[in-house]
């Protein structure tokens, strides 16, 4: 979905008139690539025989990855206050077909999916899933 997003991003910015319409569309993907950078420097499991990106105490860590799993429960209560009263209801409401199908998106797939991804990922931060 993130071509998608970003194109729509890029259309609606030229429609406003922006000089740099051409860029709207970058901070979406950025923040995605951001987000899973962070997901895999923090969460992925070391495999014996390679050493470790962050060398910290391992029970540090783990208490550090648990904290965590609260910042992802947050985003995840965010992802649907987002989703649904910032992008998805007003795109409904607009009346421009544009926005509507950009909404209906919004609020029947994004939505869902990111926000129960990131509190099943918090959930099983806090229960220590992922600790070492």
């Amino acid at each position: 979905m993130c071509p998608v997003i970003a194109t729509y991003l890029v259309e609606k910015a030229r429609l406003a008139g922006s000089a740099n319409y051409y860029l709207a569309g970058l901070n979406y993907p950025n923040v995605l690539m951001a987000l899973s950078f962070i997901v895999g420097v923090l969460y992925l499991k070391e495999k014996k025989g390679i050493q470790s990106f962050i060398s910290i105490h391992s029970k540090s860590w783990n208490n550090a990855k648990k904290w965590m799993g609260m910042v992802w429960i947050l985003l995840g209560i965010t992802a649907v206050y987002l989703g649904l009263f910032q992008l998805g209801l007003p795109k409904l409401r607009s009346g421009n077909q544009d926005d509507i199908i950009f909404g209906s998106i919004v609020m029947f797939f994004i939505t869902p999916v990111a926000s129960i991804g990131l509190l099943l990922f918090g959930k099983y931060a806090l229960q220590g899933a992922y600790d070492e």
